[in-house]
């Protein structure tokens, strides 16, 4: 490989280490209509739940505190850690249950105690018998809705029948006598004696889908809720009718109940949460929670869980809400917020600070780096498709058409500025002293400068599609990959953007593109796999031949020194370069389950990344 004509250098490097140094995590993706399983652990005060590429345990004190498993083949839908703590059971799309420990070996493997196909379809709920022996799922299937076994071995330990159709919900009582109790979409909450356990009745109480039940801390009552606006509540030990709770507008998605048996939560869809005081024969609401001044469809409540002292409820909007019921009811004292679907881009900004991010479903973050922390981008559009960001400014891509600038100068980010493009924009990338900014639409390349569109390229003039874009780092140079292999440099004449110079070498669509921070320097990918480097003065190729990757390259960043850079690839893999050295390489596999999206230098040894898993990772590079 030809040595960087660039370097001052060309001795020889040992290869980078890299190692994950945080998890930002996703929370569930939604779907209206449907309730969201969130399973919380009191001793440890974590929640469980399946998310589009894993199973997230996550710490309710520290938002860092987090363990993402992600070995299941398909979507995981729910997941419940042990009464002990010591393990989890997770299941997914396809009816497949894994069992497995909470903390990883020494090589940071959860090694599986157990994998099973108990369903045909998709497994709806989890629970484990309190003496943390068996195992009950249940979901969808052909004939069988839900099953009962050993959570090591796998052996049935009884019957789950007597549905016609899909379970929603299942619960073990958590003291001995041992029952369980499903909830189902044909109406009807079953009762199950045993172990061995065997169906004892059906109860019709309800008039629509069965969407939860579970059994109270101290195993005397049970509840259940439904789409008929109904909460109903049994007898522990026979299942008999005890009351209703009676109050919500909308269908009811889930309940929960507090730690000494005293309280139910339960969450709407006509967006709010009521907490119900239960006297063991008829419930008081005595908070009731609302979640904005005028609520929208985000706003319904799809999943609530009571952890320890901590009630907390999850919106179809995606966000994580912290309820005070000792305020007698109101606004959440505190709400999270994280991405539920695959991560787009991701910039940096204030040193590192803060990140920036957007995902697919157009929700934009600001992220505080230390805590893992995030909100909403403050004037961010709903349906926001790109960010960049460079030093302390930030520019946003819009679907209605709109380029947006930032700044968090004073350590709040926030919207200043929106230009119109003309049509939905799906790319930007903005200069390091962030006065510049290029937009990338299906009708035209824009430059923005100064806070209006200083010249563009209509897209229907190009023999080329472009594909992807960047701008140098002061400004002046639009980089363009194009879809016939090439990647174009242009520059402003008037109020056109020309192009000035072809760099050729690619041999498939230039997936993506990135200037060296001393803007000497392009990277780009593309969808054969190949990252090249190319001079900008000559436009020569200074390295190619870096064929690593498995599947085509998504995404290019520049280290600060502008001699190493990372890419990312659907293949999964991060691979760090280095010009003074090309033959020297890192690659580390399975940083995002279903690829890697997006990559930021923090700093010369720091990156962070966004995939298809919905979470951003930061990862360490030594040096040394």
């Amino acid at each position: 490989l030809p040595v960087c004509a660039l370097c001052p250098s060309s001795r020889a490097q040992p290869s980078m280490p890299l190692t994950k140094k945080h998890v930002y995590a996703p929370l569930p993706k939604t779907e209206r209509g449907k309730f969201v399983v969130i399973n919380g652990h009191t001793e440890s005060k974590y929640l469980a739940f399946g998310t589009q590429q894993g199973v997230v345990l996550r710490s309710l004190e520290d938002p860092l505190q987090v363990t993402l498993y992600q070995e299941h083949a398909k979507a995981a839908t729910a997941a419940c850690i042990s009464p002990s703590g010591g393990w989890v059971a997770s299941g997914d799309v396809s009816g497949a249950v894994r069992v497995w420990p909470v903390k990883p070996n020494e090589d940071g493997e959860h090694l599986i105690k157990f994998e099973g196909q108990p369903l045909a379809a998709a497994i709806s709920d989890i629970r484990w018998s309190p003496d943390n022996q068996r195992v009950a799922v249940c979901g969808d299937g052909r004939e069988q809705f839900g099953h009962v076994f050993m959570w090591d071995a796998g052996s049935s330990v009884g019957s789950i029948s007597g549905h016609s159709k899909k379970i929603n919900a299942i619960d073990f009582r958590p003291v001995r006598p041992f029952r369980i109790v499903t909830g189902s979409e044909d109406k009807q909450v079953n009762f199950f004696e045993g172990p061995p356990f065997k169906f004892k009745c059906s109860i019709k109480e309800h008039d629509n889908f069965v969407n939860c039940v579970r059994y109270s801390p101290n195993g005397e009552f049970f509840v259940s809720v439904s789409n008929d606006k109904k909460a109903i509540v049994y007898e522990g030990k026979t299942g008999e009718k005890k009351g209703e709770l009676v109050g919500h507008r909308g269908t009811i998605y889930w309940a929960a109940w507090s730690p000494d048996s005293s309280m139910i939560a339960t969450c709407s869809a006509d967006k709010t949460v009521r907490v119900w005081k239960w006297s063991g024969e008829s419930g008081e609401s005595i908070a009731e929670f609302t979640f904005a001044e005028k609520p929208t469809a985000d706003h319904m409540q799809v999943s609530v869980a009571w952890v320890a002292d901590t009630l907390v409820s999850y919106s179809l909007g995606g966000q994580l809400s912290f309820l005070d019921v000792a305020s007698g009811g109101g606004s959440p004292v505190d709400t999270w917020f994280a991405h539920t679907t695959s991560v787009s881009a991701v910039g940096t900004i204030n040193g590192g600070a803060f990140f920036v991010s957007v995902d697919t479903n157009g929700k934009a973050l600001v992220w505080d780096a230390m805590t893992g922390r995030a909100k909403p981008v403050p004037g961010a559009p709903e349906l926001t498709t790109s960010i960049a960001a460079a030093g302390t400014s930030f520019a946003i891509a819009s679907r209605n058409d709109a380029i947006l600038m930032g700044n968090s100068a004073d350590g709040e980010a926030k919207v200043h500025t929106s230009v119109s493009a003309g049509s939905a924009v799906h790319t930007v990338a903005i200069s390091a002293n962030g006065s510049s900014i290029a937009g990338l639409s299906s009708a035209a390349i824009v430059l923005v400068q100064n806070g209006q569109v200083a010249a563009s390229l209509n897209v229907q003039s190009c023999s080329w599609t472009p594909k992807s874009i960047a701008i140098s780092p002061d400004g002046t140079t639009v980089a363009v990959g194009a879809s016939d292999n090439n990647v174009y440099l242009l520059e402003a004449e008037g109020s056109s953007l020309a192009v000035k110079k072809t760099l050729s070498g690619h041999r498939s669509d230039v997936s993506c593109v990135s200037f060296s921070p001393d803007g000497e320097k392009i990277a780009s990918g593309d969808g054969n796999r190949e990252v090249i480097a190319f001079s900008v003065a000559s436009g020569e190729r200074l390295v190619s031949g870096w064929v690593y990757h498995a599947s085509r390259i998504s995404c290019v960043a520049w280290a600060p020194d502008s001699d190493s850079l990372a890419s990312g690839s659907v293949d999964s893999y991060i691979i760090v370069w280095s010009l003074r050295n090309p033959k020297s390489n890192i690659r580390l596999q399975g940083t995002h389950r279903g690829g890697v999206q997006a990559l930021s230098w923090i700093n010369e040894s720091e990156i962070v990344s966004g995939g298809v898993d919905a979470a951003l990772k930061t990862w360490i590079v030594d040096r040394s």
